[in-house]
Order: structure tokens, then sequence, then C-alpha cells
């Protein structure tokens, strides 16, 4: 499952309507994660080829085990109106949008492994939006198959999806939605043998990124530090311990935020695809 997520005007729809220009009609539909767990609305699934949903707002709850088997095409129930219902094994892949990242209803991190978030962090200016971009797409199909066999070849070579800047904070945020101690847990620390964290520094950097999320952090972290050091523990092996009176936790590092991109959208010229 894709998820385009980010600001308003950034080029999420333009991408989507490119895709769907790879299919015919017949074999593009659009139903919302929100809509998995109904029989009825799975129908659709049965042909399709692309699932889009245009606008995926933050409210929807994604449980992880329609997830599941839905974007790994294991087989799944449909009913047709008035009759009775069929097993089917769909083979459709899902590509979302929205302004900000939905939630998955997962308590392991089997999710991740099954969605990729493309974000895509700048809004567009009204002198950088070209406004026949799509008619010369509709003119000229052969650039958008060139661009989309270019990325087939880069995947094959690879033999797996290129992880994007900001898949893993946007789908860390998507299982944890506003639990900050959690997503910090899962993005900014690693493991790192031979390295340490001191609680000062953890302390001060669960500061600084809680304001970052826009949230004042506690005037005692204390039980933030007790949950965090409980994930280095048990994800990343660390071990805490003490030298000259001042506690810090071995075998793992912070991760330093990675600097925004400053060259902005990327731009796209047809006649070069």
């Amino acid at each position: 499952m894709f998820i385009l997520q980010g600001a308003r005007r950034s080029g999420k729809s333009t991408l989507i309507n490119m895709l769907e220009q790879l299919l015919p009609a017949s074999a593009v539909c659009s139903v919302p994660p929100e809509h998995w767990s109904n029989p009825n609305y799975l129908t659709a699934f049965e042909n399709a080829l692309l699932n889009t949903v245009s606008e995926l707002g933050s409210h929807v709850r994604i449980s992880g085990e329609n997830l599941k088997k839905i974007v790994s095409w294991e087989r799944i129930m449909m009913r047709r109106l008035y009759r009775d219902p069929v097993s089917i094994i769909p083979r459709t892949w899902h590509l979302c949008a929205g302004n900000e990242v939905p939630r998955i209803i997962d308590k392991t991190d089997a999710s991740e492994r099954r969605i990729l978030v493309l974000t895509f962090p700048h809004s567009l200016e009204d002198a950088q939006i070209d406004g026949g971009f799509s008619s010369r797409l509709q003119a000229n199909p052969n650039a958008v198959l060139a661009w989309a066999l270019a990325g087939a070849k880069r995947l094959l070579e690879n033999n797996r999806f290129t992880i994007p800047p900001g898949h893993h904070l946007a789908a860390t945020k998507i299982q944890f939605g506003d639990d900050w101690p959690m997503i910090f847990a899962h993005t900014q620390v690693r493991q790192a043998p031979g390295d340490r964290i001191t609680t000062t520094d953890l302390r001060n950097a669960l500061t600084a990124f809680a304001r970052d999320c826009d949230v004042e952090p506690p005037a005692n972290l204390d039980s933030v530090i007790r949950r965090v050091a409980g994930v280095m523990q048990t994800r990343y092996g660390a071990t805490r311990r003490k030298s000259n009176g001042q506690s810090f936790y071995y075998g793992v590092s912070l991760i330093s935020p990675p600097q925004a991109d400053p060259s902005g959208p990327t731009e796209v010229d047809l006649d070069e695809l």
C-alpha cells in the first residue's frame, strides 16, 4: 500500500492521475480503507489492478488485520448485492493520498512492512503550477509510460522498492499516532555497539523532539524516559549503566534529525522522458 502524505497543492493528485492513465478505466477503482471490512465494497477488487483514494483523512482508522489480508493478496470474502458471498484473491495495488497520515491499528511492526509512505513537504506556489501539465500528459502518453518503465527497471534491478526520505517517521506516526515518546524511541534512537546515551542527553533530546511535534513536554520527564528506555532495551539491546554517578544507556546512540531538502520540489520535463 502506497501512501502519499503531505501539504496541500504539492502534486499528490497529479501523481495519482498519472498512474491512473497507465491503466484502462475498468481496471481502476476507489475504495477507501475504512470500507475494507465490508464485503460489499470488496467486489471492486475482483477485476481492479489499482485502487486509488485521493483524500485519506487523519481520522481514518485502518485495521491491521484487514490491511494484511488485502495488500498481501490473501484470499478474502466479498458479496455482490443480493448474492451469496464468494472468496477471491485480489491482485490490486493500493495508492492513497492525504494531508495527514491515517492510523493503522496494529500492535506489531508488521504493518510497516506492507506500506510505503512518500512525503510531499512543499506546497507549490501559483507560479510553480503548470496548468497545462495534465493536458500535455494526455497528448503524450508515451512520456508517462517511459517514466513508469524507468521506475520498473530500477525496481527489478534492486529487487526491492527504494525507501524514500521521510518514510520511517511517517510510518511510525501511522502506528503510534500522537504518542510522541514512542515515535521518538522508534525513529530517533539506533543500535550502536560501543556508543552511549547519557540520561541528560536523552532528556534534552526528548524535550526538543516534543517541541518539534508541537507538544509541550512535561516538567518531569522521568516516566517518559522509563518508557523510552524500555524500548531501547528490548528493541536495541541497550543496557543501563552508571559511571562517575551519571546514568547512561550503553549500546545505542541518538540519530541526528535529517536536514530539510533546500531544493524544494523537483521539476519534470516531459521532453526528457
